[in-house]
């Protein structure tokens, strides 16, 4: 069989596949390790559903290493567990900062940062951080994202101190194999919250984040490439909608590979939730959901491939957190039955999909 027709083929086979055909011969198990291989696989993924599984951490206990589960997205059916490396016996994983390409980032108790591909059990501690002053620190905030462009997976740290809020930025490279520190900063860093792990799209990690004056929100963007934050404006018809950040907060999402905004709001006697897209730098109203009587939002996951929205229920009467699938046209709530955590820092949930990345 010529070597293209081969190298085709095997790029459009599962991981699991893959993994086991690496000991049929040298020539395939060298194939399947290079990185045009890893990439091309990729890419053949993606032309699949790149939301048909989804990652989430089921167990309250951070110390039990199978805490994280993967479920099928549209019946919820539960793949397998996941048990997670451990490198310290003292510590436990705090956090999973975010996935990207079957790639998963977590830090720990020690606030050391690891990258992970759970496919194919690699498992890589990155380098200690350049700055390491925890008991100065007033505010913390990590991403990771993907620079498709430079073809390497970056970790964003946003480092707030007490001693009159100074701000620093430290950025790992996975193909430099180091952390750097860079002279850019958030605008008007000393007036801003940045609220949660942070959102990539197209190579630009996004953060929701509440500004002091005036008190509202905006979004700020980083560029994995250029290395430059920028702040991303809301409407005036999007802030009128909003209302009171403290009241109504927003969280954002990636939609069909652009920025979506979700935003839960008051109407008479009912809730609803408004999706906003951010089309050609406009922000554009995409569809507003009716929530269901009995609760109201925790926090979106996001767009399934099949017009549905996976949606983090919370329940009005106690604390606990649901997993629903809603159908946009039927308006039909169709719950998971799966047990998430109270609180959404002690817990992860979103879409993966296995690669061969960090095989290499």
């Amino acid at each position: 069989m010529p070597q293209e027709i081969l190298f085709e083929i095997l790029a459009r086979l599962p991981v699991k596949s893959l993994l086991k055909f690496r000991c049929v011969c040298k020539y395939w198990k060298t194939l399947i390790s290079t990185p045009d291989f890893i990439n091309a696989h990729l890419e053949r993924t993606s032309m699949k559903s790149t939301h048909d599984r989804l990652l989430i951490q089921t167990r309250e206990r951070r110390m039990d290493r199978k805490c994280l589960s993967l479920f099928c997205a549209d019946t919820f059916a539960k793949f397998s567990e996941i048990e997670l490396p451990m490198i310290k016996i003292e510590s436990y994983f705090r956090v999973v900062v975010g996935s990207y390409n079957g790639v998963v980032c977590l830090y720990d108790s020690d606030f050391e940062t690891y990258l992970w591909n759970p496919s194919i059990r690699k498992f890589k501690r990155l380098p200690q951080v350049l700055n390491d002053r925890r008991g100065q620190l007033a505010r913390f905030a990590i991403s990771f994202g993907f620079h498709p462009e430079g073809d390497d997976y970056k970790v964003v740290r946003i480092l707030t101190f007490e001693h009159r809020y100074m701000i620093e930025v430290e950025v790992y490279s996975h193909r430099l194999e180091s952390w750097r520190r860079i002279n850019a900063v958030p605008p008007n860093s000393h007036e801003l919250y940045i609220q949660g792990e942070g959102t990539c799209v197209n190579g630009v990690v996004y953060w929701v984040i509440k500004e002091s004056f005036p008190s509202c929100n905006s979004i700020l963007s980083f560029d994995l490439g250029n290395e430059i934050f920028q702040t991303v404006r809301l409407s005036d018809s999007l802030l009128r909608a909003i209302g009171d950040p403290r009241r109504f907060p927003v969280s954002i999402r990636v939609f069909e590979k652009s920025l979506s905004l979700f935003h839960e709001r008051r109407e008479g006697n009912g809730r609803y939730c408004d999706i906003w897209v951010l089309e050609m730098g406009s922000w554009k109203l995409f569809h507003t959901i009716l929530l269901p009587a009995r609760g109201c939002i925790a926090w979106p996951v996001g767009f399934a491939s099949n017009g549905q929205v996976h949606i983090v229920m919370s329940s009005r009467k106690s604390r606990s957190k649901t997993l629903v699938l809603y159908d946009l046209k039927s308006q039909r709530v169709k719950d998971s039955k799966i047990k998430l955590h109270a609180y959404r820092p002690g817990g992860y949930i979103d879409y993966f999909r296995e690669s061969l990345v960090l095989l290499d």
